[in-house]
């Protein structure tokens, strides 16, 4: 029975969920940027594919004991062929085995969910590159913890709000003073990283504290 998802073009592989790593593996070969490249964009992809068999003179085995190419489309991993074909484009990905529970699945990048990621980093920073593969790998980049009071108080914010609507909704506020959780929350809403916000900020999580161990349902 022919495995699904399987012999697919760069176009197909991309267009299913598909991120691909290519790892520089020695310095044989010519090579621009991190030692680690991420791409979950086709047209990305193969232009860096392009790229590299361009400055190396179209040196497949050079190429091909250079680098390491990591594919996978959820739990499922692939290998890659482009030296066989007539054209880069053409190259296909072919299926070569699922990843067993306990191994760690490369991940697509979380930048620019809203309230999972909390990155200050834009795609022209000059880090862009460095940061996206901490995200991936770690859920979040140092740009997060450049203001990390900031960061903290982004991602309580909606989470709060929401615990808030719940207890109103389910009427479970007999332990929970909703008007002082709204009155946090509205001053969480208004906080900045100015000097003297800074300080009434330390006030707002005093008084969030006393709610720590009932912000549950």
């Amino acid at each position: 029975m022919k495995v699904i998802l399987d012999d697919l073009t760069a176009k197909e592989f991309f267009t299913n969920g598909g991120i691909v790593h290519i790892i520089k593996l020695n310095d044989d070969i010519k090579w621009t940027g991190s030692n680690e490249q991420v791409y979950y964009d086709c047209d990305k992809y193969l232009r860096s594919v392009r790229y590299i068999y361009l400055i190396n003179n179209g040196d497949n085995e050079l190429v091909n004991k250079s680098i390491f190419v990591k594919a996978n489309i959820g739990d499922k991993y692939y290998s890659v062929n482009h030296s066989k074909s007539s054209s880069i484009d053409l190259g296909k990905f072919y299926i070569e085995g699922i990843y067993s529970i306990n191994q760690d699945l490369p991940n697509k990048d979380c930048w620019g969910i809203k309230n999972v990621n909390f990155s200050q980093i834009k795609k022209s920073d000059k880090f862009w590159d460095s940061f996206q593969l901490q995200r991936i790998k770690n859920g979040f980049d140092d740009s997060e913890v450049w203001n990390l009071d900031k960061t903290i108080v982004e991602f309580i914010i909606p989470r709060l709000n929401r615990f808030i609507q719940i207890c109103e909704e389910s009427n479970n506020t007999s332990d929970i003073d909703i008007d002082s959780l709204k009155s946090i929350l509205n001053d969480l809403i208004n906080y900045s990283d100015e000097e003297e916000q800074v300080i009434n900020i330390n006030n707002v999580f005093k008084r969030l504290a006393k709610y720590i161990d009932k912000l549950w349902f």
